[in-house]
């Protein structure tokens, strides 16, 4: 029997798709450096700023699942839900599902391979507080 290395799960713990089969993920980490050019003409780094965690997660389900499997995927999508993705090397939590492009050709005749992009959000909950009177 062969186990999963990348799983989906919701935010009760269940695995998204089990019939998915993964077959591949892409992390992407990646920070935006502040440059600032001197009169000089060189420029000089002093802060990084950490972008959000994106995720390629490209998955085959095979024919007798795939209109249930894409449905789940789309009623993530459109519901706006959390999941957490695991991968071999770390767990990431709070991804949001931006994407979910797919191609259906005759090569994959019983099979539908779906890329599914992850980004990482971050909720904030605003707070209002009165102003004094002046």
């Amino acid at each position: 029997m062969s186990e999963d290395v990348v799983g989906i799960f919701d935010a009760d713990g269940n695995q998204l798709l089990p019939e998915g089969r993964p077959i591949k993920a892409e992390v992407k980490l990646t920070a935006k450096v502040m440059e600032h050019p001197l009169e000089s003409g060189a420029s000089v780094a002093d802060h990084k700023v950490t972008l959000p965690i994106e995720l390629d997660v490209t998955l085959v389900v095979v024919d007798e699942a795939t209109r249930d499997a894409y449905r789940k995927l789309r009623d993530v999508f459109n519901q706006k839900e959390t999941v957490t993705v695991q991968t071999r090397a770390d767990v990431y939590e709070s991804m949001t599902i931006e994407a979910m492009p797919h191609d259906e050709t005759a090569d994959a005749i019983g099979a539908l391979p779906i890329v599914v992009k992850f980004r990482e959000v971050v909720f904030v909950e605003t707070q209002f507080q009165p102003l004094p009177a002046k």
